[in-house]
């Protein structure tokens, strides 16, 4: 008897397993999103209430060009919902086993656009000089890896593996700090700001999903000298590119958000700031003239030195042929600015926005239906 009840006990143990491991496949994903079975129910929970959170958001007036720039219809929930979607397919954790979730098949694959390096995207905050990340688009840049060995590369999630034919494949690696109140504005994990600020953070990395050519990917480059990111790969110089976006989207729920507190409001207006700053000017034509007059002073000054002296090795025929020549060259190139009158005020580059590579694009009826499952 206690034999056949032990037997029983183990056959119900196993029938329990398999309800368990049925349901958590039908949690894997909600909304047009799939969760990695890696992720912890908690966290799940957590990305399917911003879901929702996001999905009601009432129609919002514009501020800063963002619907221009972001190409949406309309700034609401369900269409911001749909331009998530189309960007973002599958989150995964903080921590993987890489070599079985990325693969290269050894086909040699033609782009559609020449090679260019990768570059992980990594959205984070920086305290005492320790970067904490918070979520990086891994399928842009194991797209844009692919790419630049002309080898198709493969992810796979759950058991199932998809070929990367774009960085529109859209997997995101959320970190352990996404899901921490130790880096959120507020200590109560679904607070307002706190759910405008992870969705913030994922319209960031969504943008990492857009672009071709020159602009796949909207890499980020390294911030100028005196930036509070010095030499750290954490501004953009395309004003369409991921911080340029969240800033603004940032600046239209400051405006919107009737249900925020005065400091939320405050909150959310540092964090536009904040991610405006990481925007780079190029270089104007007033910078340009400075930099070739103080060379054209040096040169100058080398050749009416030579006047004067005997030395044979900074002052010989070769080399006065050649610092002249120079001269000649950087007063041409003075002369040619002058004459072109280009705008003193800086204009940063927009960058082309449209897919790279082969991927499927969801209506906003079609992700309607998502929500309604």
């Amino acid at each position: 008897m206690w034999k056949l009840n032990k037997k029983l006990w183990a056959l119900l143990s196993l029938c329990f397993v398999l309800f368990q491991d049925l349901a958590r496949a039908a949690d894997s994903s909600y909304g047009g999103f799939i969760f990695s079975n890696q992720i912890p129910a908690d966290h799940i929970e957590l990305i399917k209430e911003d879901i929702n959170f996001a999905y009601s958001l009432p129609t919002m007036r514009d501020s800063n060009n963002f619907q221009l720039f972001s190409e949406m219809k309309v700034i609401n929930g369900p269409h911001i919902h749909n331009w998530l979607v189309n960007r973002i397919r599958y989150f995964i954790p903080e921590q993987i086993d890489f070599e079985t979730f990325f693969g290269l098949t050894g086909q040699d694959y033609k782009y559609l656009t020449p090679p260019s390096l990768p570059t992980l995207y990594r959205r984070g905050t920086q305290r005492s000089d320790v970067v904490t990340v918070l979520a990086t688009n891994l399928g842009g840049a194991l797209y844009l890896y692919g790419r630049q060995n002309k080898n198709l590369g493969t992810v796979t999630i759950n058991g199932k593996t998809k070929p990367i034919l774009s960085p529109r494949i859209g997997v995101i690696q959320l970190g352990d700090a996404y899901f921490s109140s130790d880096y959120s504005p507020s200590l109560d994990l679904k607070s307002v700001i706190n759910r405008f600020y992870r969705l913030s953070t994922l319209l960031h990395e969504a943008r990492h999903s857009d672009g071709n050519g020159q602009s796949t990917g909207f890499l980020h480059v390294k911030c100028p000298k005196g930036h509070a990111y010095e030499d750290e790969r954490a501004c953009d110089k395309y004003e369409n590119g991921a911080y340029g976006l969240e800033a603004r989207f940032n600046r239209v729920l400051s405006k919107n958000c009737r249900q925020c507190s005065v400091s939320e409001i405050e909150v959310l207006r540092v964090m536009s700031l904040d991610n405006l700053s990481r925007l780079i000017l190029p270089t104007t034509d007033q910078d340009k003239v400075k930099h070739l007059r103080h060379a054209l002073s040096t040169f100058e000054y080398i050749l009416k030195l030579c006047e004067t002296t005997k030395d044979e090795a900074s002052c010989s025929p070769k080399k006065m042929k050649e610092n002249t020549q120079k001269h000649a060259e950087i007063r041409n190139q003075i002369e040619e600015l002058f004459r072109n009158r280009k705008g003193a005020k800086p204009q940063r580059t927009v960058g082309d926005s449209r897919p790279e590579g082969f991927f499927e694009e969801f209506s906003i009826e079609q992700t309607r239906e998502f929500m309604q499952k």
